[in-house]
């Protein structure tokens, strides 16, 4: 069953596909691609309320088969996966998270996604067992993916980098998507025209703010005059390179570390945007309001 990314999910039913998350074609293939590893950790990133957890569980759902073990540690239930052991956590009765992390490590698994990494021993097992023979999935609260790889960096204690574990991490955010039956054509503003300017010059994409297919919400009884119906969600990833992981063993910021991603072809989280907004699919203004202030785009 397809659902709008970002909607509320009933507990039991099934979750989004990976396919139906709305990630760009390159993007999509890079994460299939790291998803395919034996080990390792993908991190999910973004603001409370940007479809982490969607995304989250669209992967685990992509990964689980009947050959795969795969085991989900929950706080709360969140939808039915096939093929997947969930453990849910109970701190009154002494399951806590880094508990179940340690119980479902003993069975072996080859898939193991944990919701939240706000306990500290968490991040280490989980670290370990990416180490070696799990590949781990989870996300956290960041503004953007390079922030969450320090972030997590400075709040493990291990003898090793987590640069040597994580492979990816991924950065969203939610933007409404326009109504089909409504939206019509608006060119962009002067202070959007030099904003797409900025981005084409970060990415040396010459004359971006000529692009047209640009929309605007209007508003009609099949999206309740709203002007929208959904969300779209846009996303940055940030493989982790050696380049990357240099960069962080040197100690440099969050800036610094997007700035080799993106000198190796990684796209900042706007161009994704701005992609959809080309299509017809959200509206400029919303891009521009989920990207926020940002340092590489004034």
């Amino acid at each position: 069953m397809a659902m709008d990314h970002g909607a509320p999910h009933p507990a039991g039913e099934p979750v989004i596909r990976l396919a139906d998350c709305h990630f760009d074609e390159g993007d999509l293939k890079r994460l299939e691609g790291v998803l395919g590893k034996a080990n390792g950790m993908v991190v999910f990133s973004g603001p409370p309320g940007c479809g982490k957890t969607t995304t989250l569980y669209a992967c685990v759902q992509y990964l689980a088969t009947p050959r795969r073990k795969t085991v989900t540690i929950e706080q709360t239930s969140y939808g039915e996966i096939p093929w997947a052991t969930r453990l849910e956590c109970s701190p009154a009765e002494g399951l806590t998270q880094p508990v179940l992390v340690q119980s479902a490590l003993r069975t072996a698994p080859d898939v193991l996604m944990v919701t939240t990494l706000e306990h500290p021993v968490t991040l280490r097992l989980l670290l370990r067992a990416g180490l070696t023979r799990q590949l781990v999935l989870s996300q956290c609260v960041a503004d953007n993916p390079a922030a969450a790889l320090l972030n997590l960096q400075q709040a493990q204690a291990f003898p090793f980098a987590v640069t040597e574990v994580v492979r990816l991490v991924v950065g969203q955010r939610l933007v409404r998507r326009l109504c089909p039956e409504c939206s019509e054509p608006l060119p962009p503003s002067g202070a959007e025209l030099a904003w797409l300017r900025r981005l084409g010059e970060l990415h040396q994409v010459p004359e971006l703010e000529r692009r047209q297919g640009f929309r605007r919400p209007v508003g009609c009884i099949a999206c309740g005059q709203s002007g929208f119906v959904g969300h779209r969600m846009i996303a940055e990833l940030l493989p982790v390179t050696e380049e990357v992981a240099e960069a962080v063993r040197q100690g440099s910021p969050a800036m610094a570390l997007r700035q080799v991603a993106f000198a190796a072809g990684a796209r900042h989280l706007a161009y994704d945007g701005v992609r959809k907004a080309e299509l017809g699919l959200v509206a400029l203004a919303d891009v521009r309001a989920a990207v926020g202030e940002d340092e590489f785009l004034g």
